[in-house]
């Protein structure tokens, strides 16, 4: 998340991790946080990746509603003032709230999402699975719902759309599954395979191909899933021939 501005500030560019990478310096952070007393949550991937461009981590912010402004003990904070910990500098630190990225061991990008607790378990599910989140509210999104990181919301426009106001649906990770009619057991248990997860979207009540399509997709989603690889095999996997036989039309995604 942090790559490009990472980049500008130490002039390092970051490196891929190698799977045994991974999880070793994936426990050394681990380890890190839970000495800072900063509480954590990993995101889960498609277990055939071989290797990461980077290690997301959500971080939790476990300051009291009422003391919300007592900045001094947010991760950011505690993690910027431990950076030695973690063997670094200020150089190989940046922080655009709610996320940090660090350049653990001058070479390896790691980012921190802060969240709420509240949000904590929708956060880690919406990240987990590579795009699965992205993919899922995409199927939904014709109904004005959006799927994020901060839960479930419902889009209510005015007619001339340049007034929306948001209702907040859902901090239930699995909302959005049994909305979208979604085996929440197999969600839990992950996916092998990105053909798997392919074929777990598809399996969506609300799945239509045509609601993928780039030409179908505002101009910010079509700028930002152009440069999204997993987005872009999904689409060459679905092809756009399967038949869907929902009621629904699909729509331009607002």
């Amino acid at each position: 998340m942090g790559g490009t501005a990472l980049l500008a500030k130490s002039g390092i560019e970051s490196q891929r991790l190698t799977s045994t990478e991974f999880y070793r310096v994936k426990n050394e952070i681990h380890n890190i946080l839970d000495k800072l007393g900063i509480r954590w949550l990993d995101v889960d991937f498609i277990r055939e990746k071989e290797d990461f461009g980077d290690i997301d981590i959500i971080v939790i912010d476990d300051r009291p509603l009422d003391n919300i402004e007592h900045n001094n003990n947010t991760p950011s904070y505690i993690v910027y003032n431990n950076l030695d910990k973690f063997g670094i500098d200020d150089n190989l630190y940046i922080n655009n709230n709610p996320f940090m990225s660090i350049l653990y061991e001058s070479k390896y990008q790691v980012d921190f999402i802060t969240v709420k607790p509240d949000k904590a378990l929708y956060t880690q599910a919406y990240l987990s699975h590579n795009d699965l989140g992205n993919l899922l509210g995409r199927c939904v999104k014709r109904f004005n719902i959006t799927h994020g990181m901060d839960g479930l919301w419902y889009d209510h426009y005015l007619e001339d759309r340049t007034h929306r106001t948001r209702f907040h649906l859902s901090n239930d990770p699995y909302y959005i599954l049994s909305i979208n009619g979604l085996d929440v057991d197999k969600f839990k248990d992950g996916f092998d395979t990105y053909t798997e997860m392919f074929d777990y979207v598809q399996s969506s009540k609300y799945f239509n191909p045509e609601l993928f399509k780039f030409e179908n997709l505002n101009n910010r989603n079509r700028v930002r899933d152009r440069k999204r690889k997993i987005y872009n095999q999904f689409l060459d996997y679905i092809n756009y021939e399967i038949v869907n036989n929902n009621v629904y039309n699909p729509i331009d995604d607002y």
